[in-house]
């Protein structure tokens, strides 16, 4: 029986989290514009949007009339042109029958549409042009974007955007891709970074979405349609036709061209998008709960590492991106100075390095604290005064208020930082300030600078936080390629060997 997962009926308030901030006015600052050529409706942000004093590119936020966020960013001296295009909503999504769907849709999009039907036909143009092409599909985003040559910028714009419009997602190629995703499944399958990722789901609560296999393969995608005697095709457009929505979309493009052009190509190519009013999945719950913590899991590597991991539970932290208590909590458990644990592990012989803040798979309703310990060959031996020396500081940090002067000294660094930004690639750019542009708390003039710059100290939100970090809340991976245990288990995808045991008191 397949397992079907609750999703909440309305956003998160105040009344639940005291610490939770509105979301983001996108209405506020924003003026009706029309397109200098062919007088088209937008509306754009007239708001200071902060970018750093060594920024020499020109920036415009605006909204099509379909509900899609955009950027434009002019750059005189870039030789390439980009775009990225951010849907929020990735496998978190994949109905539970078809584990892999988010990512397989993500493979089929670029086979041609009804504009330019030849499934080649894009890759085509932009290699042509000295461009690619390129997507990826997380939890709860997948994003497309590319490169190409400055003055082919508006064919590649208008191929792209056909993408989202119409597509044809033809039945001879759905074969071939899901042979692709396999492929790419295939290729994961000696990577620990991948195979601990996926021990972690599989340990994870059957009751949230986190649990399943999120890239897919030939078992999940054409071996379940045939074994429950459906059309693959058929869940596929179902799927795009329920969440590929301008509601929930981001475009960035950033090229040489002015931002009266670009801005007149971004509506004009992207408007037609059809709005659903859609918002993106939520669901209820945490991957984590009392049931996954306290948990001593071993998980024998492929390559030569000695890994420690000591995860917590959190709630979503998303929302106070102001304070950001993860950094500041990470900034001090990391911290790599007199007194830190790693000098502490290190003067031991126990560890190399340690790395501790909110961990990437976390998703919007819940978040993860994970430290990272790499141990040498003694430290293998002494995991468990290493797992101690981490809660004797977490106790230290919980002893005291947390410290303003701690937190200044982040902000003027972030500061600093971001006052010299370097520049970063054009195609990364729009890539990630897509997916940033999606946070719902996070307002118009802050998205520029949001990776970056701290602007308040919240002691009581810390305070909060850190309760989350106690011995109840977490537990331990430990992989290794000579662990010497009785490796009782295998994981289903990759074939990993690993052993759950309750952690020693």
């Amino acid at each position: 029986m397949s397992r079907v997962f609750e999703t909440l009926e309305r956003l998160p308030t105040s009344k639940e989290c005291k610490f939770l901030p509105p979301a983001a006015d996108y209405e506020k600052d924003f003026v009706s514009r029309t397109t200098a050529a062919t007088g088209l409706p937008y509306t754009e942000f007239v708001g200071d949007l902060k970018k750093s004093e060594s920024d020499v590119r020109e920036y415009r936020l605006i909204r099509l009339p379909n509900g899609l966020t955009a950027f434009v960013i002019h750059d005189s001296l870039e030789s390439k042109s980009c775009a990225a295009l951010d849907v929020n909503v990735g496998s978190l999504a994949d109905p539970p029958a078809f584990q892999g769907l988010a990512h397989f849709c993500e493979h089929l999009l670029f086979m041609g549409t009804t504009k330019y039907p030849k499934e080649n036909d894009y890759n085509a143009y932009l290699s042509a042009n000295g461009g690619y092409s390129n997507a990826y599909t997380d939890l709860e985003d997948t994003c497309y974007y590319f490169e190409v040559t400055y003055d082919a910028l508006e064919g590649a714009l208008d191929r792209f955007s056909q993408f989202f419009i119409d597509p044809l997602f033809t039945e001879d190629c759905t074969d071939r891709e899901v042979r692709a995703v396999d492929s790419e499944h295939k290729k994961n399958i000696q990577s620990d970074m991948w195979r601990q990722y996926q021990i972690e789901k599989e340990l994870s609560s059957p009751s949230h979405p986190f649990s399943m296999f999120a890239t897919g393969n030939k078992a999940t995608l054409s071996g379940a349609a045939t074994e429950l005697g459906v059309d693959l095709r058929g869940k596929l457009l179902e799927f795009h036709a329920k969440y590929y929505s301008a509601d929930i979309m981001k475009l960035v493009v950033v090229g040489r061209d002015s931002l009266d052009q670009l801005t007149e190509w971004a509506v004009s190519k992207f408007s037609p998008i059809l709005s659903k009013g859609m918002t993106k999945p939520l669901f209820k719950g945490h991957p984590l709960t009392e049931r996954e913590m306290g948990k001593f899991i071993r998980v024998k590597s492929i390559r030569q590492q000695r890994t420690l991991d000591m995860t917590f539970a959190l709630p979503d932290l998303k929302p106070f991106r102001q304070s950001k208590p993860s950094r500041y909590l990470g900034s001090l458990v990391g911290h790599e100075g007199k007194g830190s644990i790693l000098s502490y592990v290190k003067r031991r012989g126990w560890a190399t390095s340690i790395v501790a803040g909110r961990s990437p798979t976390s998703a919007e309703g819940f978040d993860m604290f994970k430290v990272t310990v790499s141990l040498t060959e003694l430290g293998l031996e002494k995991y468990e005064d290493v797992v101690r020396v981490v809660f004797a500081f977490l106790q230290l940090l919980q002893s005291k208020k947390p410290q303003k002067w701690f937190q200044d000294e982040l902000q003027r660094v972030s500061e600093i930082e971001y006052k010299f930004l370097e520049k970063s690639e054009a195609v990364n750019l729009a890539s990630n300030l897509a997916n940033t542009m999606q946070n719902r708390y996070l307002e118009p003039e802050c998205v520029l600078s949001d990776g970056m710059l701290l602007s308040e100290f919240d002691e009581e939100l810390i305070e909060w936080v850190q309760g989350f970090l106690i011995p109840d809340n977490f537990r331990i991976l430990l992989a290794a390629r000579e662990l010497d245990v009785d490796f009782d288990l295998t994981e289903k995808y990759y074939g990993v060997s690993y052993r759950v045991d309750a952690i020693p008191d």
